[in-house]
């Protein structure tokens, strides 16, 4: 565990600060996976634990948006059919709509990536919104230069 992490749990929790004002975690899928329930558990912990606000950012109406809701995070529909991974020409085109629905959100949010294609698809927009930005990924196959560039959008 880091200082900062072991110095936050020494403070009890009811005057523990939140290191951001929220936490957005985008998905461009429907179905749920283990990256998913990986993603909302490390998101409901946030907020249970260290007090951020957690949101899942993803298309209303999915077994996704019904998870992140029965784990307590709020959700904001990105109003985008779901997918399992987008065209780049689609996400230029979307571009627009999705900058205009990030620029509503808190300026220090920070957006959570889990794989690469939603990095593709939100990682452009927050990074250009001056977002943070940090991804993990439980498994990366060969590293191709599309595959790093988008790695590197990160924090």
């Amino acid at each position: 565990m880091s200082d900062t992490m072991a110095s936050l749990y020494a403070l009890p929790k009811e005057i523990r600060r939140p290191i951001a004002g929220s936490v957005f975690f985008p998905f461009i899928g429907s179905e749920i996976g283990g990256s998913h329930v990986s993603a909302l558990t490390l998101g409901q912990t946030l907020q249970d634990e260290h007090g951020m606000r957690c949101i899942a950012l993803c298309p209303g109406g999915t077994m996704i948006a019904e998870q992140a809701r029965r784990q307590g995070l709020s959700v904001v529909d990105c109003d985008e059919p779901s997918v399992s991974r987008h065209h780049p020409v689609v996400d230029a085109m979307r571009f627009s709509g999705r900058w205009k629905l990030v620029q509503r959100f808190p300026a220090d949010s920070i957006f959570h990536f889990n794989d690469l294609s939603t990095v593709q698809s939100w990682g452009p927009v927050a990074r250009l919104s001056g977002r943070r930005i940090v991804y993990h990924h439980r498994s990366l196959n060969h590293m191709t230069l599309p595959k790093r560039m988008l790695v590197n959008l990160a924090d």
